[in-house]
């Protein structure tokens, strides 16, 4: 069967952490976001960038 062999590929320990790292993520995100925003870190537009708002730097931000 198709799912077997799908499901014997991955051990049960490799979907946990990727799930556990997927939720990790979506809760930081947001958090990284908002401090970027109060400090200030933002990239501005520019002749050399894409985006016409400015965008929150997640390299620069420090805890």
């Amino acid at each position: 069967m198709l799912i077997n062999k799908i499901y014997s590929s991955f051990d049960l320990d490799q979907l946990i952490g990727f799930f556990v790292a997927m939720f990790i993520a979506y809760l930081i995100t947001p958090m990284i976001r908002n401090r970027a925003l109060k400090l200030g870190l933002l990239d501005k537009p520019s002749k050399r960038r894409i985006h016409i708002e400015p965008v929150p730097r997640f390299y620069s931000c420090c805890w």
